[in-house]
């Protein structure tokens, strides 16, 4: 049975202190179709940090200026792949 392509949808915003456990927990599951979305909305903490040690593993994006959560779920799911979207809090 071939299994739909999922995308989760991270929205992140000064999220240095959760960040990593979060997209740890998401990277845990072991469904094969898994894409794994990040958008940071201008942290001003180490949140980019984080995001680059998983550079090979999610797909990391930046806003411009910091839009609130609702734009960047909304740019999230214009970047994904996935048939199947899920949300996840960074925290």
């Amino acid at each position: 049975m071939t299994q739909l392509p999922v995308s989760v949808l991270v929205p992140v915003y000064n999220g240095e202190d959760t960040l990593a456990g979060c997209i740890e927990s998401v990277l845990a599951q072991d469904y094969p179709a898994l894409e794994v979305v990040v958008v940071d909305d201008c942290s001003t903490d180490g949140t980019n940090a984080v995001l680059s040690a998983y550079a090979d593993r999610v797909k990391a994006l930046r806003n411009e200026r910091n839009s609130g959560i609702a734009k960047t779920y909304n740019r999230a799911l214009s970047e994904s792949t996935g048939e199947i979207v899920m949300m996840l809090a960074s925290d």
